[in-house]
């Protein structure tokens, strides 16, 4: 689990106040719990940080900021995995669609070829 805490600078609902007005947990699995302080405490959960930040973000007046260097390596470390999947699964994805591309080309010229027609190549 990593523990963050929601810090605003800037309140631009006029409702949470500014400074740590939230904390948080991102669980293994990518979810994410808020306990949020104030006049009215609440538990919110959430799919992922990336939910949270577009959420109550606010364009950079609240920050997500982990409580130890590790956590934020961590996190950091997933977030590259995830991207180095992705690139994975786009390579696989256009391998395929280049051997299904080829397979066509290949039976176009084999028509041609029973026609006597020039290849394409």
């Amino acid at each position: 689990m990593i523990n963050f805490n929601l810090v605003r600078d800037k309140d631009v609902s006029g409702v949470s106040g500014v400074g740590a007005v939230a904390e948080g947990v991102i669980f293994s699995n990518g979810k994410v719990v808020i306990a949020w302080n104030g006049a009215v405490p609440s538990v919110t959960i959430y799919s992922s940080i990336e939910d949270v930040d577009k959420i109550h973000g606010h364009e950079g007046s609240t920050r997500i900021v982990y409580n130890n260097a590790v956590d934020l390596i961590l996190e950091n470390r997933k977030i590259l995995k995830q991207l180095d999947e992705s690139k994975e699964y786009r390579r696989k994805l256009l391998d395929e669609n280049s051997k299904h591309v080829n397979e066509v080309i290949d039976r176009i010229n084999r028509k041609i070829n029973k026609n006597n027609e020039p290849r394409y190549e």
